[in-house]
C-alpha cells in the first residue's frame, strides 16, 4: 500500500511525513533521488539520495517521475517503485501525482491545502534550506499547485484545508485517517487463511 502527500511548498509535508512514520512503524519512506542537499533529518540513501547534477545526469535512465522544481531535479529509482508487499510513504508533487496515478498503483493519496498560501514564507524562510530566490519560485509556484489539487479532487482520499489558526490539527485528522486504513489492513497472519 503506497500512501503520499501532496502539498505546495511549506505546506508540511516534510513534518506530517516524520509524524506518520513515527506513529505507525510499519510505513516505510520511499527514497527520493534529488540534486538539492540533504535537510536536517534525511539520511543519504534511505530517506533521500542527493546527488551532483552530473550524476543526477547519468542516471535519469534509472529514474521515475523526474521533475525539474525549484531547488533541484528529483525522481524515484524505479526499483523502488516496485513496491512489493510493505505500507509506504512518499510525497508527490502534484503533476507527479497525476502522472503516477495514471500509469501505476494508486496511491491513497492526501493533499494539505493552505487556504491562505501568505504564512508558507515564513514557513520556508524558517527552514533555511532554500535561497531567497528559490523561496520566491516556491511561493509563485503555490497557487497554481493549489488550484492543480482542486481540479483533481477525484486523486485524494483526504483533502485538509487548513489555515494558520488551525494547522495545528493537520497531523491529529491525517494520523487518524491513516490509522482508519492500516487497521482494516489484513495482518500477514489473518491473509493466510
Amino acid at each position: 500500500m503506497l500512501f503520499s502527500i501532496t502539498a505546495p511548498s511549506g505546506g508540511g509535508k516534510e513534518f506530517l511525513k516524520k509524524a506518520l512514520l513515527k506513529r505507525f512503524p510499519q510505513l516505510s519512506e520511499l527514497c527520493w533521488t534529488t540534486t538539492r542537499s540533504l535537510r536536517h533529518g534525511e539520511i543519504q540513501g534511505v530517506t533521500r539520495e542527493s546527488v551532483t547534477p552530473d550524476e543526477f545526469a547519468a542516471i535519469k535512465d534509472e529514474l521515475e517521475l523526474v521533475q525539474e522544481l525549484p531547488g533541484g531535479s528529483y525522481g524515484i529509482r524505479r526499483k523502488f517503485l516496485e513496491l512489493g508487499s510493505g505500507n509506504f510513504l512518499t510525497e508527490f508533487h502534484i503533476e507527479n501525482l497525476m502522472r503516477f496515478s495514471a500509469t501505476g498503483p494508486h496511491p491513497i493519496a492526501i493533499a494539505l491545502v493552505p487556504r491562505d498560501v501568505s504564512f508558507l514564507s515564513e514557513r520556508l524562510e524558517r527552514r533555511k534550506t532554500e535561497s531567497p530566490a528559490e523561496i520566491a519560485a516556491r511561493l509563485k509556484a503555490a497557487p497554481m499547485e493549489i488550484e492543480l489539487i482542486c481540479q483533481n479532487r477525484s486523486l485524494f482520499s483526504l483533502i485538509v484545508e487548513f489555515t494558520k489558526e488551525d494547522e495545528d490539527t493537520v497531523v491529529g485528522r491525517v494520523c487518524e485517517f491513516v490509522g482508519q486504513i492500516l487497521e482494516r489492513q489484513p495482518t500477514a497472519a489473518t491473509s493466510s487463511i
